[in-house]
């Protein structure tokens, strides 16, 4: 559970409304240290092969069917999720994790990322 000033979040919610949208093949949410808020949702996503989803239409979409203060407010794209032997996916390794390693925007670059101007 992500804790958001005094509002509690499903990480699960917001992975199910994210892995609706057509470009994505993966994702994982978790939250990070903030000041202000105690947490703030970071979502690192795995587009399609051959798709290049842009944060907006992911906020986008996020937003039609969230709370606003459970959209992301952070967006990391990955190659792929890190995941243990069993295909865990490691969440503590996408939440420790300032630059994440091999991540990557399409437009942008290597560790690429995005917040909504929030400090922290």
């Amino acid at each position: 559970m992500i804790i958001r000033g005094s509002e509690n979040i499903y990480s699960l919610e917001v992975e199910n409304v994210l892995a609706g949208h057509p470009d994505i093949a993966d994702v994982a949410v978790v939250g990070v240290p903030n000041p202000i808020f105690d947490e703030r949702v970071r979502a690192v996503v795995v587009p399609r092969p051959g798709r290049a989803p842009s944060m907006e239409s992911l906020r986008a979409h996020a937003a039609s069917a969230l709370a606003d203060y459970k959209v992301p407010a952070e967006i990391v794209f990955a190659e792929q999720l890190p995941c243990n032997a069993s295909g865990k996916v490691l969440k503590r390794q996408l939440a420790d994790t300032a630059d994440h390693d091999g991540a990557t925007d399409h437009a942008e670059g290597p560790a690429a990322k995005e917040t909504d101007g929030i400090p922290g």
